[in-house]
């Protein structure tokens, strides 16, 4: 007979995501000139796949319930020319930050400091997609909620409506409501 199969799902080492403290947490979101102001990250390299071209189209509308809202993007920034001029476009430069590769202490800062974790990945037309958000359980460990995008591994990161929200793939609109 052959042995039962189990599903082992990916995680994140706690040992090196997790809360900090409310002192610490104060402190970074201050040296960031952010304290007033509500914190989107997105943790992967800057690129079509990973979709932070949806996050800053929905900026405008998020803007409405949030005037001081900030968006990090923590990764390589191989299209950060592109969405730099979008920003500017949809006048919301002034709300995006690029962080580049940034060190584990960095990276733990961010994702506490932040208020809201999202990834909005999409497939692209040469089949490439999402496959499992480690990133987004990186961030669960230090206690942020998620807004994912649907039909990737994604989904499988979140409980959605109870640690998360699935939005569909390049919905700017339905990412802003679910902000």
């Amino acid at each position: 007979t052959k042995p039962p199969s189990f599903i082992i799902h990916n995680g994140a080492d706690q040992n090196l995501y997790y809360k900090l403290p409310d002192p610490q947490v104060a402190a970074f979101r201050r040296s960031q000139d952010v304290v007033d102001s509500f914190v989107l990250l997105t943790v992967g390299n800057v690129s079509d796949r990973k979709g932070q071209e949806v996050v800053i189209r929905a900026l405008p509308e998020i803007k409405k319930n949030y005037p001081d809202i900030q968006y990090w993007m923590v990764g390589l920034p191989n299209e950060q020319v592109k969405l730099t001029r979008l920003a500017m476009s949809l006048d919301v430069s002034e709300n995006i930050k690029f962080w580049g590769r940034v060190s584990e202490e960095v990276l733990l800062k961010c994702y506490n400091a932040c208020d809201l974790f999202v990834m909005t990945s999409r497939q692209l037309p040469d089949g490439d997609f999402e496959g499992y958000g480690i990133a987004v359980i990186e961030a669960a460990l230090c206690e942020n909620a998620a807004v994912v995008s649907a039909n990737s591994g994604l989904e499988e990161a979140v409980w959605d409506g109870v640690t998360g929200l699935i939005v569909p793939q390049n919905d700017p609109t339905g990412t802003a409501e679910a902000v």
